[in-house]
């Protein structure tokens, strides 16, 4: 009930951005109106005045066939002129794969992404270009937009204690965001009551190639991959290293381990990393904010943010020797 809900949210949201944009373009907007008696189809937004718009929203990163045969079979028969539009919210736009907008721009559709400060980027689909070029240029423009807001997200957290729910927030974000997939959504670990603990966050590693399947599933058992999030003014401790080492095991989770931190260890929790690896083959990488926005970067340059945390691994090792 609440996953139908938000969706209604993100609708209605979508519905009310596209009428805006289209009314200042000086457009005549309906909302949910057929807009013609020979097409079975009702548009979230119909927009007209010498051109028409039929905007209809999704909430998934992709289009369902009945949507697609409706669209092909009826629409585009019987009522050519208008322009198709697909709305997608920023994060489920974030979710288009290259092959996914490319047919999309095949498809004759062009493509709405609506921001939540109640913005839009209207892609609208010009068969002159390129289908592969403007669905790079679309993701380019989308992953560049997350990666600024992940930034300054990360930047404007402050430290603390105080603040450690939302530096736990922003990790989960950014984490999510440039590994979901490969790895799949996290599952999270309620605090304790004191909140002397903070919640562990477990990501199920079901990577089949690639960074996680080799280093983290084959090297280090990682079927799940467990991150902390510790938002100190202090830098880590042994404490901090023992807290995550617990739960790391060959026969559970695995023996991956990643903390978040806004400065590094202690020499002391080096030493207790060190002990971890080499008693008892755990490693547990620490990551601090310049990590973070290094692997943002890349992100945002369709680069693999994965190479980070296997320099961080290279560099660890080397420390060992």
């Amino acid at each position: 009930m609440q996953a139908k809900f938000l969706k209604q949210v993100e609708v209605n949201h979508c519905k009310a951005v596209c009428s805006s944009y289209f009314q200042q373009r000086n457009l005549n907007v309906s909302i949910d109106t057929p807009i013609a008696a020979n097409v079975d189809w009702t548009p979230h937004v119909y927009a007209t005045n010498g051109e028409k718009y039929g905007i209809d929203v999704q909430t998934i990163p992709f289009l369902d066939s009945y949507w697609l045969d409706t669209f092909k079979m009826n629409v585009k028969l019987n009522q050519p002129s208008i322009k198709i539009c697909l709305a997608f919210p920023f994060e489920v736009a974030l979710r288009l794969n290259h092959n996914t907008i490319e047919s999309f721009i095949k498809e004759n559709l062009s493509i709405i992404v609506v921001y939540d400060d109640d913005t839009l980027d209207f892609f609208n689909n010009d068969q002159a270009r390129v289908p592969s070029r403007q669905a790079h240029e679309i993701m380019k423009r989308l992953k560049l937009k997350k990666a600024n807001l992940l930034s300054t997200e990360l930047s404007d957290c402050p430290k603390g204690r105080k603040h450690f729910s939302d530096y736990e927030k922003v990790c989960l974000n950014i984490f999510g965001t440039l590994f979901v997939p490969p790895l799949d959504a996290p599952n999270t670990q309620s605090s304790t009551a004191s909140r002397l603990r903070r919640r562990d966050h477990i990501f199920p590693n079901n990577a089949g190639q690639g960074f996680w399947y080799i280093i983290v599933k084959n090297t280090y058992c990682g079927t799940q991959v467990l991150i902390e999030c510790k938002n100190l003014f202090a830098r880590i401790s042994p404490d901090e290293i023992d807290d995550i080492a617990k739960y790391l095991s060959r026969k559970g989770i695995g023996l991956f381990g990643l903390i978040f931190s806004r400065k590094p260890p202690n020499p002391n929790a080096k030493l207790l990393q060190i002990s971890k690896w080499k008693d008892e083959d755990k490693l547990i990488l620490i990551l601090e904010d310049s990590d973070l926005l290094e692997m943002i970067e890349l992100y945002a340059n369709e680069q693999d943010p994965s190479e980070v945390i296997q320099r961080k691994i290279n560099e660890f090792l080397q420390s060992v020797q």
